[in-house]
């Protein structure tokens, strides 16, 4: 089975992850304690060499795969959420914030997911928002745009939802997450075997 992935990092700890936790899961281990290569007739009678030349790969391809996308979850994640902007679970926020409905034609049409370095928020046109003591009180406009923030209990409440929606719909989330995940399997189940 050809493993095909543009990100060779991503490619090279997804498939050594897999080996070593298919060689510990499956209970392998070396007969006599001897490694043959057929292929080329080479025999290694020292197999804790291979060993740890092998976990040195692993690591080598974990250090390298962080350092190539550690800033790449936060940005693609980012453009995922804004391209769900005019869903269900956008509206719903909106509503508990604003009680204002989002849901017809042309109000669907003006929002808009943003991020700065506060934190993220929509951008919604046609709102005008009048500030009070006791809270902000939105009315539908002709003109003029507000900013909504995501924030508080409700907004911790889109982002989990958020989160779990686009894992399952998305390739941001588990593209990234996922060879970090196998390399813990390959760590666990070394450590679940020497036991």
């Amino acid at each position: 089975m050809p493993v095909s992935d543009n990100n060779p990092e991503r490619r090279n700890l997804t498939v050594t992850s897999l080996c070593f936790s298919a060689y510990f899961l499956a209970g392998g281990h070396f007969p006599d304690f001897i490694v043959r290569l057929q292929v080329v007739n080479v025999e290694f009678k020292e197999p804790a060499v291979l060993a740890f030349m092998a976990w040195g790969m692993l690591l080598w391809f974990t250090l390298r795969y962080w350092q190539k996308n550690r800033g790449s979850l936060k940005s693609n994640y980012i453009a995922e959420i804004a391209s769900i902007s005019k869903s269900r679970l956008s509206y719903s926020y909106l509503l508990h914030k604003t009680k204002l409905n989002f849901k017809g034609k042309t109000a669907s049409k003006n929002i808009d997911f943003q991020h700065n370095k506060t934190g993220g928020y929509f951008q919604v046109s046609q709102v005008s928002v009048i500030n009070k003591p006791d809270g902000p009180i939105y009315q539908a406009a002709k003109h003029g745009s507000v900013k909504i923030p995501i924030n508080g209990p409700s907004g911790y409440l889109f982002y989990v939802l958020t989160f779990i929606y686009l894992a399952f719909s998305k390739p941001a989330i588990g593209s990234y997450l996922v060879p970090y995940l196998l390399f813990l399997l390959a760590i666990t189940s070394a450590i679940y075997q020497a036991m």
